[in-house]
């Protein structure tokens, strides 16, 4: 937790300059936060956050085509005397909101937030709070169930091109065992067939966060 009288030190870890510049100069303003390094990968933002100790990480999600944001909440997220971490990105899926926050993030704001509103998020990390966007809440609040394990283990074979016949097999149940999961997420997720139902696990980002 932040000393009321001592200045946040933030760090911003953002693979495009443009981005990181124009958050660090947002920031600036404000008396009680202080940006003490920007950098472009995870691997230099671990290294300054281990030599540096900022109290707070505002870090992209993506890097590239992979999600390393969330490195960075696997090495300083259940840390008692890490810095928090607040994710600040266009990256902003339901699952990967929960996924972040379950991991240990401090927050998860959209790069559309407003100084105001990211210096306000710094603030309550910093303080041991959770900081999420209205918009991000509000949709993961409008996000559909999560399927069931067995629904989920059905649903990757599915994906891989497997026939009900080897789903049954490969997980020692019926073929109508799997006709009827398989009836259970076309009428909760009102779609009509196998290639729908897996365009919507790829669209949920289910099949990536299990």
């Amino acid at each position: 937790m932040n000393h009321p009288n001592k200045k946040i030190r933030v760090l911003v870890v953002d693979d495009h300059p443009v981005v990181a510049f124009g958050l660090a100069a947002g920031l600036q303003p404000e008396a009680d936060i202080e940006v003490i390094g920007s950098v472009l990968t995870i691997d230099a933002g671990l290294a300054f956050a281990e030599a540096e100790k900022p109290d707070v990480i505002v870090a992209d999600v993506v890097f590239g085509d992979r999600p390393r944001g969330l490195e960075l909440v696997d090495r300083f997220g259940s840390s008692a005397t890490g810095p928090a971490i607040l994710l600040f990105s266009n990256y902003t899926p339901p699952s990967m909101v929960t996924l972040a926050l379950e991991h240990g993030a401090g927050g998860y704001i959209t790069k559309e937030a407003s100084p105001a509103e990211i210096a306000a998020a710094v603030r309550t990390v910093a303080s041991g709070g959770i900081y999420v966007s209205r918009e991000l809440l509000n949709a993961a609040h409008k996000a559909p169930d999560h399927p069931s394990p067995r629904e989920m283990e059905i649903i990757a074979a599915i994906a891989t091109g497997a026939t009900n016949k080897e789903i049954a097999a490969s997980l020692g149940i019926s073929v109508r065992t799997v006709e009827t999961h398989l009836e259970r997420c076309f009428c909760r997720y009102e779609v009509s067939s196998r290639a729908e139902l897996v365009a919507m696990a790829m669209r949920e980002h289910w099949l990536g966060s299990r």
